[in-house]
């Protein structure tokens, strides 16, 4: 153990002499201490790249997720249900440059029994604008099936859950207390986002007709090819009339990572904290009393203090490689 601390030492002594002897001697004074410290040092930092990596991994599934299924290029968001009869959407596809306009409405469905997410679109809107990945089913046929009533889209992360198949009927609680029965005729890659995850797709007949909703809370706009420049800014000015918030799918990407984000910075914060505290576990055994322990600490000044914990970590890690 000697000459490998000696060896990991070297580029810290060139500036931290005093600190790389002290974290040297402390490492081999008691080798079964240093095995001890070495271990949650590098579970800690091991953790600390996986996490990155999955993090990275997560933010390019989700910006997939989005390109895939929602069908336009920007979304106007309200923050109250807007019934059919409104004409939200109508006013909307009359914008210059508007090719299409998807209605869509999350909610919650008890299906057997267990709540999960229902999205109510138009499935001819999915079909004309080539969303949807299909893992089992046709994709027309479902489509055309989902707008006729009676029919299901169910994501693949979900069925496997839950243990759907194809063509499976699930009963659905209805908004009278009835059960309706819904035929499952396509299992797809990923589904609308709902209000907790992927959802299940349903038609606007059963969602208006059977399930209770009121109306759509989003709006799916997809601009034709040779749609002018002024589109954008005409589209947000009808938007703001019908009190609806225009965002883009970067802006949802954009807001989606920072949530990411935060999450897994929590979780490398937690495995930086298990690193430092293994560190300065090891520094404070190597002194030979509780009362030696917090003079060291008290006599240390804060950049030193600093300069020993950053010189114990790359002395242990690299001493344990």
């Amino acid at each position: 153990l000697r000459p490998r601390t000696r060896l990991a030492g070297r580029p810290f002594a060139l500036f931290f002499r005093l600190e790389e002897r002290l974290a040297r001697g402390s490492l081999t004074r008691d080798r079964s201490r240093a095995i001890l410290t070495i271990g949650p040092l590098a579970v800690g930092l091991a953790a600390v790249v996986a996490l990155g990596a999955v993090g990275q991994n997560a933010r390019a599934s989700a910006s997939a997720w989005i390109a895939d299924v929602i069908p336009g290029d920007v979304v106007a968001t309200s923050i109250r249900p807007i019934a059919p009869d409104e004409d939200i959407a109508a006013d909307l596809a009359l914008v210059p440059g508007v090719e299409r306009v998807t209605e869509i409405a999350t909610f919650d469905l008890a299906v057997d029994g267990r709540r999960t997410d229902g999205v109510a679109v138009n499935g001819a809107d999915l079909a004309a604008d080539g969303r949807l990945v299909f893992v089992a089913g046709d994709r027309d046929a479902a489509l055309t099936a989902l707008d006729e009533g009676g029919a299901t889209i169910v994501p693949l992360a979900l069925a496997t859950r839950l243990g759907l198949s194809l063509d499976q009927v699930v009963k659905v609680a209805a908004v009278d207390g009835t059960n309706l029965e819904l035929r499952i005729v396509g299992i797809a890659e990923r589904t609308l986002p709902g209000r907790g995850g992927e959802g299940m797709l349903v038609g606007w007949t059963d969602a208006i007709g059977s399930l209770g909703v009121a109306g759509a809370d989003a709006f799916a706009v997809r601009f034709a090819p040779d749609a002018p420049a002024t589109a954008r800014s005409d589209l947000e000015s009808a938007a703001n009339l019908a009190a609806l918030d225009v965002v883009t799918l970067d802006q949802i990407q954009g807001a989606i990572d920072s949530e990411l984000a935060r999450i897994f910075g929590l979780f490398d914060a937690l495995a930086l904290i298990a690193v430092l505290a293994a560190t300065r576990l090891h520094t404070a055994a190597g002194i030979r009393s509780l009362h030696e322990a917090l003079c060291f600490l008290e006599a240390y000044p804060d950049d030193a203090r600093v300069r020993r914990v950053a010189v114990d970590v790359g002395d242990t890690v690299a001493a344990g490689q």
